[in-house]
């Protein structure tokens, strides 16, 4: 896991120093390495023109809708450095932070190089550990570490206290003591004291000490009715070699069915023995040394990694993957907002433009004024709100004044902000222009009624839709009222 990480981080480092020279409006490596990739996506197409290959048309569509009058290339790749740029934050800081739990696992790790373990106290409790025993190949074993022993008299003033206290559950999953199928859970410590119980087996070639089944049967229908081997297991209450001190005996039969073991259980169990062997030899000392050799066989020691940091590289790379495909999602919902915002508009523009023309104005000079209005207002009243609709009759505006003329003016300020309502908006003044319409001022003023009825349904639509919508919540109140009310109603009874 840790040259996992470290590869992705050394490519990360890798592209941000190919970046280096990367042109960028920051300085920041983020910034640069983001800026290359992109580079690294655009593809030249047959007449010359770069286009980037991760830039779908709807994509494009919608920075074009929402930047009206820029370049759009500039737009599309602001858009995507971005992007990128986030990306690359998340998976530089989830990969070095991955790398610091691997880093902080492997330093308070409980065997060191040689196979030395440093015990608990007794307060502290018995340590519990994930072991792989390397020889050739590997073999995982969960082993549990005893703390340090007490000494005879530090041991008999607790046992006064402790020694009722015990009470055997040996079956755990299994229904009785005359059909055994799963491991049995021979308890080995006592709550809150150091005393252990200490187990002996009439059979320990079918059931260890630990509880453990070595010849386990696969109960099928035809080993129903089979007679089982009995075991006598009996139990003794004592902490360390202190048997004479504080015992408690309890014999118990069970009905064990034989098994032939495989390799890799007979691997273990010479693994178990050993180690409770090295136990019994460093019984009073701080320290566990694991055995070295198993049955002729070099052993090393090293306790299981945790694949925790793994989590949270993965956690970090799909939130960097999400992260990267929600900026689409948001565009367009940029998008939609805007569109609107230009539909509740548009009564309002008919509404002055009738006005302006009705007193009298052409049209020019009555979006002249509109505009004029608009920019004052922003200028004079901080608060104004940014208005869609203003902005593009602003660009507009701003085309008359560098001598575009005034039918193409209106026919792309149509296109920009789509939607028929202003496509048939922009060709009644384009034919205005053209052909010299004397009927404009009566089709805007129809044109105005309409939309106005057309905004009061769609609010009217809107209304209905909320009032379904809080139909649920209003259910769910009445059912808490009802309970409410009927619940101390029946126990009053």
């Amino acid at each position: 896991m840790g040259a996992l990480y470290g590869l992705c981080l050394a490519v990360l480092t890798g592209i941000a120093f190919l970046a280096r020279r990367e042109p960028s409006p920051s300085r920041k490596a983020y910034y640069r390495s983001a800026a290359f990739l992109f580079r690294l996506t655009i593809l030249r197409s047959l007449t010359g023109r770069q286009k980037p290959a991760i830039a779908n048309g709807n994509v494009a569509k919608n920075l074009q809708t929402l930047n009206p009058g820029k370049n759009i290339d500039k737009s599309i790749r602001k858009y995507y450095v971005e992007k990128i740029r986030l990306a690359l934050l998340l998976v530089f800081w989830g990969n070095l932070l991955s790398l610091s739990v691997l880093i902080c696992q492997a330093h308070y790790t409980s065997v060191d190089i040689t196979g030395l373990i440093r015990k608990n106290n007794w307060k502290q409790g018995s340590l519990t550990l994930d072991l792989q025993a390397e020889s050739g190949n590997k073999e995982e074993i969960a082993v549990m570490i005893e703390p340090k022993s007490l000494t005879e008299k530090e041991a008999e003033l607790l046992a006064k206290e402790a020694y009722r206290k015990l009470i055997p559950a040996i079956l755990n999953e299994n229904t009785g003591t005359d059909r055994i199928s799963s491991n049995l859970n021979l308890i080995s410590r006592l709550e809150d004291y150091p005393f252990h119980i200490s187990w002996e087996s009439s059979h320990p070639d079918i059931v260890k000490v630990t509880g453990e089944i070595v010849n386990k049967e696969i109960f099928d229908k035809e080993l129903l009715s089979a007679e089982g081997t009995s075991v006598l297991l009996t139990a003794w209450l004592h902490y360390d070699d202190s048997y004479q001190q504080l015992r408690y005996k309890k014999i118990i039969e069970v009905k064990i069915y034989p098994q032939e073991k495989t390799v890799k259980e007979k691997w273990q169990d010479a693994l178990y023995s050993a180690i409770e062997s090295q136990k019994a030899k460093n019984a009073y000392d701080d320290t566990l040394q694991l055995p070295q050799t198993v049955q002729g066989r070099a052993v090393r020691w090293e306790e299981k990694s945790s694949t925790d940091s793994l989590y949270v590289w993965i956690i970090i790379i799909t939130a960097a993957i999400l992260l990267y495909a929600a900026k689409d999602s948001d565009l367009n919902k940029r998008v939609m907002k805007r569109n609107r915002q230009l539909e509740k508009d548009y009564p309002e523009l008919v509404s002055k433009l009738a006005l302006y023309l009705g007193a009298g104005m052409t049209v020019k000079n009555a979006w002249k004024k509109m505009v004029q209005d608009y920019v004052s207002n922003r200028t004079r009243y901080q608060s104004t709100a940014y208005q869609v609709l203003y902005e593009e009759m602003l660009i507009s505006w701003h085309e008359l004044e560098n001598g575009v003329s005034e039918g193409e003016v209106y026919f792309q300020f149509g296109k920009r902000a789509g939607g028929d309502r202003y496509r048939k908006l922009s060709g009644l003044l384009y034919n205005h222009l053209q052909k010299g319409n004397n009927k404009l001022l009566h089709v805007l003023r129809e044109e105005m009624e309409a939309a106005w009825e057309e905004r009061k349904n769609k609010a009217r639509i809107s209304g209905e839709e909320m009032s379904t919508k809080l139909l649920f919540p209003m259910m769910i109140m009445l059912i808490l009222v009802m309970v409410i009310i009927m619940v101390p109603a029946y126990l009053a009874f």
